[in-house]
């Protein structure tokens, strides 16, 4: 079953192969958004793209920038660039992969890495609570399993005076 969200002006396909943008989300959108105008960004990526929300959003606001998308799903990537084509945006590359493929030097990198500890993702799935997908959510036993790889290969993508923007719940 595939879905309409919205996110901040304009609404995404997001099926449940796909976390659902969340308000969160849009504040890091909005506070990647004016990071970007502010320092100029030309290279942006999006590591965990899911539907392509972030990916999405800079692309709208900067079109000037070429955002580099990427996810671990076949099936969220297939869903990024359904959204990306419906949108018309052209300076959006989505790419099936892990992140730690990626090279930069980027101006910006956002993600929304899975962040939920393993126990309560669990327990959300067990109730019913909870219809994403695991891999969009399973932060392992600290919630932090993600972040372990993502934040030195930030750093060593990023180019000099560039930013790493995350959500963490």
């Amino acid at each position: 079953m595939t879905a309409a969200a919205a996110f901040l002006d304009f609404e995404l396909e997001a099926g449940p192969e796909v976390l659902r943008p969340r308000g969160e989300t849009e504040i890091l959108a909005e506070q990647a958004i004016a990071i970007a105008a502010r320092d100029g960004c030309k290279r942006i990526a999006d590591w965990g793209c899911g539907s392509g929300a972030l990916a999405l959003a800079l692309a709208a606001k900067l079109p000037a920038a070429r955002i580099e998308a990427c996810d671990l799903s076949a099936a969220a990537c297939a869903t990024a660039r359904r959204n990306l084509r419906r949108l018309g945006l052209a300076n959006v590359e989505v790419r099936e992969g892990d992140w730690l493929a990626c090279a930069g030097p980027y101006d910006l990198i956002v993600s929304n890495p899975p962040y939920v500890t393993s126990a309560l993702s669990a327990r959300l799935r067990e109730t019913g609570a909870l219809a994403d997908p695991l891999l969009a959510l399973d932060g392992g036993p600290d919630g932090l399993a993600c972040f372990g790889g993502l934040i030195p290969h930030a750093w060593r993508c990023l180019a000099p005076g560039g930013t790493l923007a995350c959500e963490h719940g």
